[in-house]
């Protein structure tokens, strides 16, 4: 269960006054540059809703930018001046303000009392802020009575999964993160979050509490404490907008696609300073209808379906099974045996442990230099690289988690697909991978007769506007080339998968080269009247992604322009109109560029066949 705590925090009248002057000079900063407030000050104007302190100090810590002049440009040509809005200096009675708001924190004052009474309950909590600033005043402050640590994204990712394996162990009272920690990482050992200030967007809220609200939860409650001051544009319509959808009491993940149609409009309405109280709360209204009836409609498709579909799922049950059986999955296991190939060919070692549920690589300096390649190719960052890159030049033990249970409970590298090590891995030269080229399967295994075969295996590689790759397989009898089973095809790739293939001895019963060159001809004839469908099919695919593209387009165009048509009557600003004209415009582009993407995919299309490997199977 989810329990929400509402905390009001009531500003003094000095915190109030600075705020309302706060806002005042973001204005003019604002008009300085011809923007709407909303657009140009967002951020400032958050900052000083959530932490006031922080703005205090944006406005202490004001300098005017300093020009410098460049003695080689005397005609200061390529010179670019500041923004105009940064020239404008807080007013007097800012700073006056600024100055005399001293060590006043009301919201910290009632901020810490909730988080005394969580931890004397013996919870861990999540506090949540969008604000860098926000994050190390928080830290400073809260430091000198908890154990705290902070996620951001000045946090290396290593660095983060044992800051999150030490507060696990309960090493920490506190962490304060921002939107780093709000996506895919598990925090299931806590049991309250504490949202300091809120997103603008409902669906961030939800990564917030999904981040303990998830299995391995222990605790029959979880705590959901949001921190409200009245008078701030987005407590008074984002905490009630959110309170409605219901995302503080359950899980509205059903409502993502529906509450993402209407994030635009919520977010205008929030960062439209021009509005008046009263058409501000006519429009958060209409928006909230709307996404209500629009879920109402949904439930009432999603109670009809099983009246109007039906599925047999046998076939979906046993895909799984299908897949490995055909050499077409991709696990953990393969993986390991794929960076173990690797570390063999390179001069590492590598072990099993744990029941083999862990890998142990051992590296040294040419692994490490085929590591960092993948840096320089820009296939990852140096970020990413720099401490694998380290420990192998060191020799150091690398621990991969081949379970992903196991991975999370002990904070441990999991080994997956898109880890460095395994792209290092499959960049190594082939001349060094290649092996098996005469190999011996039992005929229960391979479900073919008994005989000696010939396979060649292909890659398919077909561009269009939906691109596949594929493993193609042809299947000779070795002793006079006639065709044969395509099973065989399929079981040596499963046994390459499980790394089951065992070499043979038996003497070769027929003339390689010559069923090679009947296997090449079948494969290719099959590559070229697959061509031919997929060709058809690729124009037709096109055809009707051109309809749906121009039907999509006009009817965002017509919206749009609507909009503009209201915005004009009703005589609202220039500046806001522009800003949908723009989006007009947007539009527009954005339509031209899908269909130059779209045109690219009919010019572009075709198929090529890259022969892979050949090799002798001796069935038994």
């Amino acid at each position: 269960m989810r329990e929400a705590l509402e905390v009001n925090v009531e500003w003094s009248q000095l915190e109030r006054d600075f705020y309302l002057s706060f806002y005042a000079w973001c204005v003019e900063r604002a008009a300085a540059v011809n923007m709407p407030v909303g657009f140009s000050m967002q951020m400032p104007l958050r900052v000083a809703s959530t932490c006031i302190p922080v703005a205090r100090q944006m406005v202490l810590g004001w300098q005017a930018p300093i020009v410098l002049a460049d003695p080689d440009d005397p005609d200061g040509e390529g010179f670019k001046p500041p923004s105009e809005s940064a020239l404008i200096p807080p007013s007097a009675e800012l700073t006056r303000l600024a100055k005399a708001l001293d060590d006043c924190d009301t919201k910290y004052d009632e901020f810490v009392p909730v988080i005394r009474d969580l931890l004397q309950q013996g919870r861990q909590a999540l506090i949540f802020t969008f604000s860098l600033p926000t994050i190390d005043y928080l830290q400073r402050r809260l430091s000198k009575e908890f154990r705290v640590a902070v996620l951001n994204g000045r946090i290396a990712p290593a660095q983060r999964h044992r800051i999150i394996a030490d507060f696990r162990r309960g090493d920490y009272d506190l962490v304060i993160a921002n939107r780093v920690a709000s996506e895919g990482l598990d925090f299931e050992f806590c049991s309250a979050v504490v949202n300091y200030d809120l997103p603008w967007n409902p669906m961030e809220v939800e990564q917030r509490i999904g981040r303990i609200d998830r299995i391995g939860q222990r605790e029959e409650k979880i705590y959901v404490v949001n921190f409200h001051t009245p008078g701030t544009i987005e407590s008074d319509i984002l905490e009630r907008v959110m309170a409605r959808i219901g995302v503080f009491e359950h899980s509205i993940g059903e409502l993502e696609p529906i509450i993402s149609s209407r994030l635009r409009e919520l977010r205008e309405i929030v960062y439209d300073f021009d509005l008046s109280d009263a058409e501000r709360e006519r429009r958060t209204a209409e928006i909230m209808t709307a996404i209500e009836e629009r879920a109402l409609t949904r439930s009432e498709v999603e109670n009809a379906a099983p009246s109007l579909l039906s599925s047999d799922g046998a076939e979906i049950e046993g895909l799984e099974a299908a897949l490995v059986r055909q050499g077409r999955y991709v696990g953990q296991d393969e993986l390991a045996l794929l960076v173990e190939d690797w570390a063999h060919v390179s001069g590492g070692r590598t072990r099993r442990e744990q029941s083999d549920s862990m890998l142990v690589l051992t590296g040294n300096a040419e692994l490490a230099t085929q590591v960092r390649a993948l840096s320089e190719a820009r296939q990852r960052s140096t970020r990413e690289v720099q401490e694998l890159v380290s420990m192998l030049m060191n020799e150091t033990d690398i621990g991969l988690s081949l379970n992903q249970e196991r991975s999370r409970q002990e904070m441990t590298q999991l080994l997956t697909a898109n880890h460095p090590l395994v792209r290092a891995a499959l960049d190594v030269h082939s001349h060094r991978q290649s092996r098996f080229a005469q190999i011996a399967l039992a005929s229960a295994t391979a479900n073919v007769a008994p005989g000696q075969y010939l396979v060649l295996l292909a890659v398919a590689d077909w561009r269009g506007l939906r691109p596949s790759r594929e493993i193609w397989s042809s299947v000779r009898y070795l002793r006079d080339g006639a065709s044969g089973p395509e099973l065989l095809g399929d079981a040596v790739l499963a046994g390459l998968a499980s790394a089951s293939l065992q070499d043979s001895a038996v003497a070769l019963d027929g003339d390689v080269l010559n069923a090679t060159r009947v296997a090449k001809r079948d494969l290719t004839e099959r590559w070229q009247q697959d061509e031919i469908v997929r060709r058809s099919e690729n124009e037709a695919l096109i055809e009707t992604r051109r309809l749906s593209m121009e039907s999509v387009h006009q009817r965002l165009r017509s919206q749009i322009e609507e909009r503009i048509m209201t915005l004009r009557r009703d005589n609202r600003s220039e500046q806001v109109q522009r800003l949908f004209e723009g989006q007009l415009r947007r539009e527009g582009e954005r339509y031209s560029a899908e269909l130059m993407q779209v045109q690219d995919a009919q010019n572009e299309c075709g198929m090529t066949l890259e022969w892979l490997a050949v090799c002798v199977v001796d069935v038994v």
